[in-house]
């Protein structure tokens, strides 16, 4: 990070480690205060362990349905809430289409909401694409 003059990222947690954020914790505290995770929960975490992330500098949790995920969108709404107790945001890895389906119910969401890749568009289908136009809506809201 420093041959590339960089002092500030962010670690998005592999889905290869499953819950078990120890690596991108660790690799928080290597690299520093200018550097904040998004960490990978299940749905019954506990309190105890989103302090202790959030302590360690992990701003948001994500969801994954691109690739396996040990968290759901069921259990994302309710653990949205917590999120936001803890001034964390909700980082939703889904396809542009998935977003258009669930537009509302994420527009009620009491946390922020990070579109991982750009809301997974299809590329193909152009600008004017309803799942791309739900999140060019999501985000200018």
């Amino acid at each position: 990070m420093t041959t590339l003059e960089m002092s500030r990222g962010v670690i998005v947690h592999s889905a290869l480690y499953g819950e078990d954020n120890t690596v991108t914790i660790e690799a928080l505290r290597r690299l520093g205060d200018g550097y904040v995770g998004v960490g990978l929960v299940k749905g019954d975490v506990t309190d105890e362990i989103l302090d202790k992330l959030a302590a360690t500098r992990v701003r948001g949790i994500r969801m994954n349905e691109v690739f396996d995920s040990p968290l759901t969108w069921e259990e994302a709404k309710p653990l949205s809430h917590k999120l936001a107790d803890r001034g964390m945001h909700l980082e939703l890895l889904m396809t542009a289409d998935r977003v258009a389906d669930r537009a509302e119910e994420i527009a009620e969401l009491p946390c922020d909401v990070v579109f991982s890749h750009l809301g997974w568009p299809n590329i193909e289908a152009g600008l004017d694409d309803p799942g791309f136009a739900a999140v060019r809506r999501l985000v200018s809201e």
